[in-house]
């Protein structure tokens, strides 16, 4: 059951990225306004935890500028 909550959760995810994106580059605008002057603003951690999404998205991203060097087009990458 928790891998088909996890499967429906990351299709979710992934279906709306586009809006997910657009909502954190809003809060993060947000939050860089309220900095007053003068004040270092914090970094995030350097590296996400070790999920599972996270180290497939990882090796595709591997995957994928290994065939751009390979000189593979986007869409033969996609279809691929």
């Amino acid at each position: 059951m928790l891998q088909n909550l996890s499967a429906a959760v990351e299709k979710t995810c992934h279906q709306h990225r586009g809006c997910l994106r657009k909502r954190a580059e809003e809060e993060t605008a947000a939050e860089v306004a309220e900095v007053p002057e003068g004040i270092p603003m914090l970094l995030p951690p350097a590296e996400l935890p070790r999920t599972q999404i996270i180290e497939r998205t990882r090796h595709r991203y591997e995957d994928i500028h290994r065939l751009l060097e390979k000189r593979w087009t986007i869409s033969a990458i996609a279809r691929g």
